[in-house]
């Protein structure tokens, strides 16, 4: 069953800097939220346990704790520790687990993804050029999807190396964004040449 976690959200959404987070809002943990909630039912495991817990616990917090959530330290350890978890869902997810098709997940993932570019465009980025570019990439991916009919099985196999194509950029969008605004921690220059490693990917992807 998905977690109720209107409280959460609630307070979240009021919050325009986290603690620890200084490139990320309120908003953008929130997108992040309701996509793991929207995954996690089309879910036929129970992997997803421990993130789910802990939006539990998060939600809990928030509506019996402190009301300066700067100052709880107990919903500030949650939120840094859900943060590190939900890393694993800016990747596209394995379909053998979920009721959804390739190209659903892809599609959901993508979806997923422009919704964080919407809360990030605002932020101050030294990427700004590349995340404008892997906007166009993510709208383009969209479209071509909603053009294959995901209810014939036989789409998937005559589209298998266009999908994995589109599933690897997407992987290295996910990653940017991750690496980007959800870090937690000091950058340094070895992230600043991790993010450029994979920006070099996302452009190179389109030469080839």
């Amino acid at each position: 069953m998905a977690p109720q976690i209107y409280h959460l959200t609630k307070a979240l959404k009021s919050k325009h800097f986290i603690p620890g987070m200084p490139d990320c809002d309120g908003d953008i943990i929130v997108t992040v939220c309701h996509y793991i909630i929207k995954l996690c039912s089309s879910r036929q495991d129970q992997q997803d346990g421990k993130v789910i817990s802990l939006l539990k616990q998060l939600n809990f917090e928030v509506k019996n704790g402190s009301t300066d959530l700067d100052e709880d330290q107990s919903f500030m350890m949650l939120l840094r520790s859900f943060v590190r978890e939900v890393k694993v869902f800016f990747k596209v997810p394995n379909s053998k687990s979920t009721t959804l098709n390739q190209i659903e997940l892809l599609a959901a993932f993508i979806d997923f993804l422009l919704e964080i570019y919407d809360g990030i465009r605002y932020l101050p980025s030294i990427h700004k050029d590349s995340l404008e570019f892997c906007q166009t990439e993510l709208k383009f991916f969209i479209t071509f999807l909603g053009d294959k009919p995901a209810s014939q099985p036989t789409s998937l196999d005559e589209n298998k190396n266009v999908l994995t194509d589109i599933e690897a950029v997407a992987n290295d969008i996910g990653s940017l964004f991750y690496l980007s605004y959800f870090y937690i921690g000091e950058k340094d220059r070895k992230q600043d040449n991790r993010q450029g490693l994979i920006i070099a990917d996302i452009l190179g992807s389109r030469k080839g």
